[in-house]
């Protein structure tokens, strides 16, 4: 019995090691079947086709220009109201009062001059819940709300 063991042993080891062993591959590379390169040249200058050029056209935003209008204005004081008429230029950023005229005048003061220039009221403000603007006239030295 001791035979057969053995005998199965060796023979498991012996084909065990026939079959780790497999062959031995040896790389040898093919060579290209490329054509060969051609002989150098000087590169010829060929000039670049010029592309078509997209022109575009950039618009300004047109601004606003300003607005004048006449409208009326009312200076106030503890004994009641006294309304005036003004023109007044409404551009981007500022309001410009140009001309005031007393209802009572048949004339026009022209403050392009003086340059007086409207405030916002701000919420906060007297009056600012009927009137939009304030100014100060210095030609009727008050304070005109519009």
């Amino acid at each position: 019995m001791l035979k057969k063991i053995l005998f199965i042993t060796l023979l498991s080891i012996a084909g065990m090691n026939a079959h780790a062993q497999g062959g031995y591959i040896q790389y040898e590379p093919i060579p290209s079947q490329a054509p060969p390169p051609p002989p150098e040249q000087q590169p010829t200058y060929q000039p670049q086709q010029q592309q078509p050029v997209y022109q575009q056209q950039y618009y300004q935003q047109p601004t606003s220009e300003p607005q004048g209008q006449l409208t009326y204005g009312y200076i106030i004081k503890s004994t009641g109201y006294r309304k005036v008429s003004l023109k007044v230029i409404y551009s981007d950023k500022a309001v410009y009062i140009t001309a005031v005229k007393e209802l009572s005048a048949t004339y026009w003061t022209n403050l392009t001059t003086s340059g007086a220039t409207g405030q916002k009221l701000m919420y906060n403000e007297d009056y600012s819940d009927k009137f939009e603007y304030k100014v100060y006239l210095p030609v009727l030295g008050e304070v005109v709300y519009f």
